[in-house]
């Protein structure tokens, strides 16, 4: 069970009552609590890249080098959370797929995802039903799952081995049918 949070006394509680996973947009960066929580309580910890807070991490994203400052964040964010206590083997890195990202940001990104396994950390990426693929494929919201499972396979195949979707059936079989020919 994981809460998605960036607020320390949420993920306190929600660890308290049985959650072992902190999924976090913001890197321990909106509210310092969350940092002594996550420091304390030694949970798993989704390290997720976002421009800015969701209100605004959509106007206008601009990047230099778009995987290049994701990687700088990671290593930095990384330091943070290690020197605070939580153990690098409870953290996976997620590069926050429309997150303050363009959809040309998000189709780089997915086409360099493998450069993030130079962390040696697991991958996580949340790919189901998202806008880069209304983009990419002019397609409504409700037809976007062919789309969700082709790249989740693909993501497999580059090193991603854990991912948020909302079809769990038509994931576990785009995913079963990368592992056989991978």
């Amino acid at each position: 069970v994981s809460v998605d949070t960036f607020k320390g006394q949420v993920a306190a509680r929600a660890i308290e009552a049985g959650a072992s996973i902190v999924n976090d947009i913001s890197g321990c960066r909106f509210d310092p609590e969350l940092l002594d929580v996550v420091a304390q309580m030694k949970p798993g910890y989704v390290l997720m890249h976002s421009l800015d807070r969701p209100e605004r991490m959509q106007e206008n994203p601009k990047y230099d080098d778009v995987l290049g400052e994701i990687m700088e964040f990671f290593a930095e964010r990384l330091r943070v959370l290690t020197g605070a206590g939580l153990p690098e083997s409870h953290i996976v890195l997620d590069p926050g797929i429309g997150f303050g990202k363009t959809p040309e940001h998000n189709i780089f990104l997915l086409k360099h995802i493998d450069r993030l396994t130079e962390f040696g950390l697991p991958l996580y990426v949340g790919l189901s039903n998202k806008s880069v693929w209304g983009a990419l494929l002019q397609l409504p919201l409700e037809k976007r799952l062919h789309a969700t499972v082709a790249a989740t396979a693909i993501m497999y195949s580059k090193g991603v081995f854990v991912h948020r979707v909302h079809d769990a059936a038509a994931a576990h079989q785009a995913l079963s049918v990368a592992a056989g020919i991978v």
